[in-house]
């Protein structure tokens, strides 16, 4: 076997169809799926219904293709290890061979070109090592540091007394009850950081920019002067009384002051507005950071003095890493069922 191919040009199995695979992209092998005539069970089972099968043509160069699969599989997993929850399972052997094996089948879903429609490659496999540490977790004697992998994950676990967290919440509204209700939201995973804002003794309009660049609605008139903010993605202070008198420094001094806070680990996300030639009310939407996969953006890196040893100290997560690489390179490889 040469990562995960015969060296004769077939995969590990006699005959393979496609069709089905647990990533997508592997084929099913008669060894597993027999048809009616080969089961001895007394109760016969038909089988997949629906699906074309179709002779797998033999690999015309296995080596080269197995050198793919090895690449596609480091790049899959290095990128896993630069997320908040690779960084802690790096330091587990165990979960750090499932890792790599799950990388594997990300590195197979994206040479078969596989692209799924709500998860993508490189997600699952933060996905599929979660939910292996949740399982490995004992109940009678839970092992604290599979219960912090758990909790980051953000999966509700009874044996570790860890519930879910939730991803969105509302925060305190700030105004009164007049005007007509306006509401917007930023797509998933983005947030607002850029505000702009029309305010004079009070605001008259406001309007938030998401982090991807789309604008969401404007609620209020065309009064006063014009602003553009930039602001944290987790609080802003406003005062307000019966309508909005200040938005983040911008506006009157009236009303009492109201820090609209969404708490730690989430981030402003939408709005719900009251408005008509001014603002009357606004209350923020907060949306949690999931810890999935960092995707392009990389931790910075401690820079290392000259006159300091060649070898990378044992702590530090850089010498963690190419052990990591090495200790799963060289784990046994599964049977591509």
């Amino acid at each position: 076997m040469i990562g995960g191919v015969k060296a004769g040009g077939y995969f590990p199995c006699k005959d393979c169809y496609t069709g089905i695979g647990v990533w997508g992209a592997q084929c099913d092998c008669k060894e597993y799926i027999l048809s009616k005539a080969d089961q001895i069970f007394r109760r016969k089972f038909p089988g997949p219904a629906g699906k074309k099968v179709v002779r797998v043509h033999k690999v015309a160069n296995a080596r080269a293709v197995a050198s793919k699969v090895k690449a596609a599989t480091k790049t899959c997993f290095k990128a896993f290890l630069r997320t908040p929850i690779g960084k802690m399972v790096v330091r587990h052997k165990v979960l750090r061979t499932s890792a790599w094996r799950f990388s594997k089948g990300c590195a197979l879903d994206k040479l078969a070109g596989f692209k799924p429609k709500k998860t993508k490659n490189r997600r699952r496999v933060a996905a599929n090592v979660c939910r292996t540490a949740r399982s490995m977790v004992i109940k009678k004697k839970p092992d604290p540091f599979l219960c912090r992998i758990v909790s980051k994950c953000g999966l509700k676990s009874k044996k570790c007394d860890v519930k879910p967290k939730r991803s969105s919440k509302w925060t305190k509204a700030a105004g009164g009850r007049g005007g007509r209700p306006i509401a917007s939201y930023c797509a998933k995973g983005a947030r607002i950081n850029y505000w702009a804002v029309r305010t004079g003794g009070l605001v008259d309009n406001i309007r938030g920019r998401c982090s991807d660049g789309k604008w969401l609605r404007a609620c209020g008139g065309r009064g006063g002067r014009p602003y553009k903010i930039r602001t944290r993605t987790q609080r802003i202070a406003i005062r307000s009384g019966a309508l909005i008198d200040r938005f983040h420094n911008r506006g009157g001094r009236g009303g009492g002051r109201k820090v609209l806070d969404c708490g730690r680990g989430y981030s402003i996300a939408g709005y719900r507005m009251r408005c008509g030639r001014l603002v009357d009310r606004v209350q923020f939407s907060a949306n949690s950071a999931r810890p999935g996969v960092a995707g392009r953006s990389r931790s910075r890196q401690r820079k290392v003095p000259r006159n300091t040893p060649s070898h990378a100290p044992r702590d530090d997560p850089r010498s963690l890493i190419r052990s990591s690489l090495l200790s799963a390179a060289d784990a046994p490889s599964l049977p591509l069922a």
